[in-house]
Order: C-alpha cells, then structure tokens, then sequence
C-alpha cells in the first residue's frame, strides 16, 4: 500500500529582515538580543496568555528592544500567524477599538502608549512604556519602519464584510475558537458554540454575533444544542421558540439575546437595545446573511 504524500509546511518568514536595523530609524538603536519563539516555545515567553495565540494560529514571534540615547526604550514584537485571517483575528483581540487609527498596515491602532497594527499573515506589537512625547515618537517611527519592510498584504476575512459598516468598526472581534469567545462573553462553561469562525459587531448598548459553520446542517445541530444549553437553567431565563425560529431569553442581569439559525450561519444578539429593539436588530442581520 502506497503512504500518503505529507505536505511540508511552508517555511518560517525571515522576521529579522522585518526589524529595523540600527541606523534605520535616527535615534533609535537595538538594545540587546533578539528573543525568538516559535510553536510551543511560545509558553515560555508569555507564561499563561499563549493559548489564545495558538487558537488563532501561531507559528512564531520575533521579539526586539530598541532605545535612544536619553534611555528610553521601545519593544517590538512581531508575530507570524498561520495566515492573514489568523493575524487579523489577534489584531482584534488585542486592540480595545478605544484607540486611535495610526494609518499603518491593514488596520492599525495606537492606544496609551503602544501601538498594533497587521499586514499579511503579520501582527506587529511597539510598546513605549510611558507617554512621554519621546517614547510616542519612537514608537510611531519604529512601527512605520516595520510596516514599510512588509510586503505582503491581504483584506480583512470575508466574514467581516457581513456586518453593516455601523458594527464593523474600531471595536470589531474577529474569533477562530471558544477561548476569543469566552473573552467577549462567557455564555457556557463550555464549548456549545463550536464555530468554524465568528465576528462580533458592536452596537448602541448590544453586540451582534455571527458564527460560521460548515454547512447549514452542521449549523442546524450547533442551533439545537445552543437551544438546549440555554434551556438548561440559570444565568438564562426559561427560553421560548418563536413561530419563526427564533429564541429568545435573557441573561441573569438582565440583557436580551435573541438567535436564530440561517443557513451555515448563526446569528445572535445581546444587551439592551433601543427602538425598534432586538428583533429588528436581528432581522437587519438575517439581511445580510440570508441566501
């Protein structure tokens, strides 16, 4: 019997070539040696926040300090993710959306005094450690010579482009796994949702979630459990099916959630909602899902 043809995994990228060199950015020079982890390594260098990386899809991280002649210093990490979406999702969990843009890759925010920002399968981390107009410099110039060795590019996932651009902004989390969903809002102690990926889009005083599965059977099942674990007793009130599908219920503070299941998606939404209310919220969603 002939064995199957492994594929080799494509190699690492060259994350050195994307650091500054000395010299690149005046008044900023290397201090120290790089720190480089790759796969489980990852453990070692951020002792208990790894996993989220590896749900995503970590392949490596490059890890560089640099500081000027005052002694101030800037960190630099940059991480190579599975692929585009995998970066993209990372930028989203660790950016508030309470930042401001810093027109750097894809997507970029600058919040207190560090900065993120993606670009192709790459997520880029510059920390300054105070907000002193010196560190804020460093940081925007080192980031800015980052971005310009990057040459690969890709758009945000598809996903994304199903939400109105009203809940696609700053604040917007793209999700590959329970832990980034747990994060958002811990609905189950475990694993019901089981999504191929997710978005969540923020409204006035709600969230709008859309989970992707493969298939609208695969879908189907996910809905019939979700029913079910809402139905299992507190935080959530004695859900109801409406005639249309849709189940509604609330949390043990008192939010609103409604979800329905249409085709490979799942659409849901929670909090306390304005007129019209949730279910108009939701029906602008099935919109943009609907086949």
């Amino acid at each position: 019997m002939q064995k199957p043809i492994l594929k080799a995994s494509p190699p690492l990228r060259d994350l050195a070539a994307m650091m500054p060199r000395p010299g690149e950015v005046p008044g900023w020079t290397t201090k120290d040696a790089p720190q480089h982890y790759k796969g489980e390594d990852l453990f070692t260098y951020i002792d208990g926040g790894a996993e989220i990386y590896h749900e995503y899809g970590f392949k490596q991280v490059l890890a560089q300090d640099y500081a000027d002649a005052a002694g101030k210093t800037v960190a630099v990490e940059i991480f190579e993710m599975a692929h585009p979406d995998a970066a993209f999702g990372m930028y989203t969990f660790k950016s508030s959306g309470k930042g401001r843009r810093a027109g750097l890759g894809v997507d970029s925010q600058i919040e207190d005094y560090y900065l993120n920002f993606w670009k192709g399968p790459l997520l880029a981390t510059v920390t300054g450690f105070d907000e002193s107009l010196a560190s804020l410099d460093g940081i925007s110039k080192i980031a800015k010579a980052i971005d310009e060795k990057i040459r690969e590019t890709a758009p945000r996932p598809p996903l994304v482009s199903r939400l109105p651009a009203e809940w696609a902004g700053p604040g917007i989390k793209y999700l590959k796994g329970a832990l980034g969903l747990f994060n958002i809002y811990p609905f189950f102690p475990r694993d019901v949702f089981r999504f191929r990926e997710a978005v969540v889009g923020n409204g006035d005083g709600y969230k709008v979630f859309l989970f992707k599965y493969d298939g609208a059977a695969e879908a189907g099942r996910r809905f019939a459990e979700i029913r079910a674990a809402f139905s299992a007793g507190p935080p959530y009130k004695a859900p109801r099916r409406r005639e249309d599908g849709v189940i509604e219920t609330a949390d043990g503070k008192g939010a609103v959630i409604q979800a329905e299941c249409v085709g490979e998606f799942i659409a849901l939404v929670l909090g306390r909602f304005p007129p019209p209310g949730p279910s108009a919220v939701l029906k602008t969603l099935q919109k943009r899902i609907k086949p």
